[in-house]
């Protein structure tokens, strides 16, 4: 294999080698930020794992987006139908079987709570979540960033089956624009703030304009000339975690869109030239095998923390039971072990049926 793939062969790609390693570092990433305990290093990128859910919709975006394209191209359309029959067979088994198990759960444990979490169910079971209200009680917090990705995955083939890829391109261009006028201040406070509500919506976009950009051939070409060496992965991934390390304070407005553009940098060498010197790190059996069902881990973890803490109880010594980086791995353990049994017993069976829909 080339170590940079050709125009032809990236378009007729359906299986990216490294995303499932890159999955493995965003979920990671979360799971290491919901990790207890104290830090050995006091280090304030220790403290940004949350930015793996940006790296998450960045992936997501593109990834959607280059399938859609490679319908339009293959097909002649896009079955608006087999999009919305896929997304539902992989994300609604595990979301919805999950809000099943906490309310029987509560239910026959008699939690106290049981009347809160009835009053937010609504939010959960319509994808809303991302806009509860602070009167609400959220006992799946989580949720929020799937409902950000079911609202944008109604609306997004909807658009682009109206009219097509180009035009959404120029408006996430000019979406993007505004969302950086916002965050420099240029328009007020209140479209700061409006931004800052925006930012996951415009974080998926940005992996969407990636897609297509890279589904132009004159584009992709230019960007394979600066991909070429496989030290450009290792590079913008560097850059990436330089960046988010140098910010002394809060990432939102520019740095948080600077990040979101690295993220999408590094993703753009990863999926272009796979022969890159972070290949044998993110082909390892067990980071692909953490990518493939990171999103059980994403929806599981939650209630493993506390059986993490738990297990912490086993070591002896204060140090030990109090240490982040011991409960970051009973965490990871625990909670890939659950979705990977999830997975293969539960998940499986929907995502076979899934297979009838997709685009061969």
């Amino acid at each position: 294999m080339r170590a940079v793939q050709t125009f032809e062969e990236f378009q007729e790609s359906k299986h990216f080698a490294l995303l499932d390693g890159i999955r493995a570092m965003a979920i990671l990433a979360v799971l290491w930020h919901h990790s207890a305990g104290q830090s050995f290093f006091q280090w304030a990128l220790l403290e940004r794992g949350y930015l793996g859910v940006d790296l998450f919709f960045v992936l997501s975006g593109f990834l959607i987006t280059h399938l859609l394209i490679k319908e339009k191209r293959i097909k002649g359309k896009i079955s608006l139908s087999k999009f919305y029959v896929r997304r539902t067979l992989r994300i609604f088994p595990l979301y919805y079987g999950y809000l099943l198990a906490l309310m029987a759960w509560a239910i026959v444990t008699q939690n106290q709570k049981l009347e809160m979490m009835l009053s937010s169910m609504p939010y959960y079971l319509l994808y809303v979540s991302n806009w509860m209200p602070e009167d609400q009680y959220q006992f799946f917090h989580r949720a929020w960033s799937l409902a950000v990705e079911e609202q944008f995955y109604l609306l997004w083939p909807l658009l682009v089956v109206g009219i097509g890829f180009f035009r959404p391109a120029l408006m996430i261009i000019v979406a993007l624009g505004v969302s950086m006028l916002c965050a420099m201040g240029f328009l007020g406070e209140y479209a700061f703030k409006l931004n800052q509500m925006l930012v996951p919506y415009r974080t998926i976009l940005l992996g969407c304009l990636v897609a297509i950009g890279l589904n132009t051939k004159k584009i992709y070409e230019i960007f394979a000339q600066l991909t070429v060496s496989p030290l450009a992965a290792p590079l913008t991934l560097a850059a990436s975690v330089g960046f988010i390390a140098a910010q002394s304070g809060p990432i939102v407005g520019v740095a948080q869109m600077a990040v979101q553009m690295l993220m999408a940098a590094f993703l753009m060498t990863c999926v272009i030239n796979e022969e890159n010197y972070l290949k044998s790190i993110l082909s390892l059996a067990w980071v692909r095998m953490i990518g493939v069902v990171s999103y059980g881990i994403y929806i599981l973890h939650g209630q493993l923390w506390g059986l993490s803490g738990k297990a912490m109880a086993i070591f002896p010594g204060d140090a030990l039971s109090d240490s982040r980086g011991l409960f970051f791995v009973v965490l990871t353990l625990l909670s890939t072990l659950f979705a990977y049994i999830s997975y293969n017993t539960y998940e499986k069976f929907f995502m076979k049926k899934k297979q009838r829909y997709e685009v061969k």
